[in-house]
């Protein structure tokens, strides 16, 4: 897992192949909470953690896991 630090209104981009996704940090609200913003194609479905079943959860722990090539 790479962890980086960001300010509000600070982005990361993520690139795959010719697919890319913006990540914006859009607000903090104390120590406990961050708004994020996702600029994606209509393609990339963009979903929370807790929405995915026990099932979809360990399929993306693994592929995330997986080694690049």
């Amino acid at each position: 897992m790479l962890v980086l630090a960001r300010k509000a209104e600070e982005k990361i981009c993520l690139e795959c192949g010719d697919q890319v996704i913006v990540l914006q940090v859009v607000n903090i609200r104390g120590a406990s909470q961050v708004r994020l913003g996702f600029t994606a194609p209509r393609s990339v479905r963009i979903r929370r953690w807790e929405h995915l079943s026990p099932e979809e959860q360990q399929i993306a722990e693994e592929s995330a896991a997986a080694p690049t090539q």
